[in-house]
């Protein structure tokens, strides 16, 4: 076997040595993969290893009957099984989240052959969901992530990974839950022109669900939402906007998209009757009302879903009169927390000049001083807003 050399680039018309170690490889580490009880076939095992200043690395995929052998030298090597990447990847062949990666081992070669085991374990779920997704032409949807997201709010979720034929096997605890697939547009269902279906369940403790088909539709048409300020007509970013439709008696979803700078989002859906969504507690957050749902039809083409939010009503806020402390004016004002505001301060009530603004703090009122000495009089008013 030889050394890994680091790796050597090259221009054109340029020579460069590169030089190998070549590492006697008269042993052995062998040994089995299992999970379960099952013994597990074409799973990668890596050995790696530092001698004298130069790496090694040699690998192997198990057998029919889980089995591997690797040819080493004299030293000491970390072995290892391949969790994630690659077909020969535990997470290609029990699905992401549904196994527990076993840890590496440290083993010394002299002048002899060694082995090493390796048990992948499983958590402890209440049951399992397993079944398949395919597309609505029936072809397999395969290397999907999928997730099982408990209905009753919180952030708690289970994750599977579908194999090459679609297949996926999903732990999960008792409890009702929304199947779906991964929505995000970069990698999910959408970045393969797929709108996820959008599945309830409901898991028995020692009770698994088997045969669970999700059928995904090939993208149709689109929806082009925006959300605008009504009082400046301008568009409101990141707001999130989504929509779900019943298609053949199943639910899908487009997944939440954030709204550009400019308020302008774009959902890939298939055909159907849409019903249009905007995140009201983002909305609320930056100061705006929550508007209706919208529902559009899509038939093989592209529909608006044009969504004029209100500025709330902002309280008024009130500035005390002034008192005298050190030599200048102080003040207290008072408004509703998260909101910005503006003080300015005129001695002829026609020029006023900026003199403090808030920082959206989450106090509804702060203590202002004018930093000018207090010699003369002088005017103080209140704007909304930076």
């Amino acid at each position: 076997m030889f050394d890994q050399n680091g790796g050597t680039n090259i221009g054109i018309g340029q020579a460069v040595l590169a030089n190998f170690v070549a590492l006697p490889a008269g042993f052995q580490i062998s040994g089995n993969v299992q999970a379960g009880g099952t013994n597990l076939a074409g799973v990668g095992v890596f050995a790696s290893a530092t001698i004298n200043g130069q790496s090694f690395n040699v690998s192997e995929d198990t057998d029919a009957s889980g089995n591997y052998s690797l040819s080493v030298g004299p030293g000491s090597w970390n072995l290892s099984v391949n969790c994630n990447g690659g077909s020969d990847s535990l997470d290609n062949i029990l699905g992401a989240g549904n196994y527990v990666c076993p840890n590496g081992t440290n083993i010394t070669i002299n002048n002899g052959n060694s082995a090493a085991n390796f048990t992948v374990q499983f958590p402890s779920y209440d049951a399992y969901v397993s079944g398949t997704v395919v597309d609505n032409s029936g072809n397999p949807v395969g290397n999907m992530n999928l997730f099982a997201f408990f209905n009753g709010g919180g952030s708690t979720y289970y994750q599977a990974t579908t194999d090459q034929n679609g297949n996926y096997r999903m732990g999960v605890d008792a409890g009702s839950y929304d199947m779906q697939l991964d929505t995000d547009p970069n990698s999910g269902a959408p970045a393969r022109g797929l709108v996820s279906p959008f599945l309830p369940i409901t898991v028995t403790t020692g009770v698994n669900i088997s045969n669970l088909v999700l059928v995904a539709q090939h993208v149709t048409g689109s929806i082009n939402g925006s959300v605008t300020n009504a009082s400046n007509h301008t568009g409101v970013g990141g707001i999130y906007l989504s929509a779900n439709a019943t298609v053949n008696g199943t639910n899908y979803s487009s997944g939440a998209e954030q709204t550009a700078s400019d308020g302008l989002v774009t959902l890939e859906v298939c055909n159907g009757t849409w019903n249009v969504s905007a995140d009201c507690n983002g909305l609320n957050a930056d100061g705006f009302n929550c508007p209706n749902n919208l529902e559009v039809n899509i038939v093989n083409d592209s529909a608006a879903a044009n969504f004029l939010v209100s500025p709330t009503v902002v309280t008024p806020p009130t500035l005390n009169a002034p008192g005298l402390l050190s030599g200048h004016f102080e003040m207290t004002l008072t408004g509703v927390a998260n909101q910005n505001y503006t003080v300015q301060s005129s001695t002829t009530l026609t020029n006023w000049s900026l003199l403090f603004v808030t920082n959206s703090g989450p106090s509804a009122s702060v203590t202002v001083t004018d930093p000018a000495p207090a010699t003369s009089r002088k005017f103080y008013r209140i704007l909304v807003g930076p």
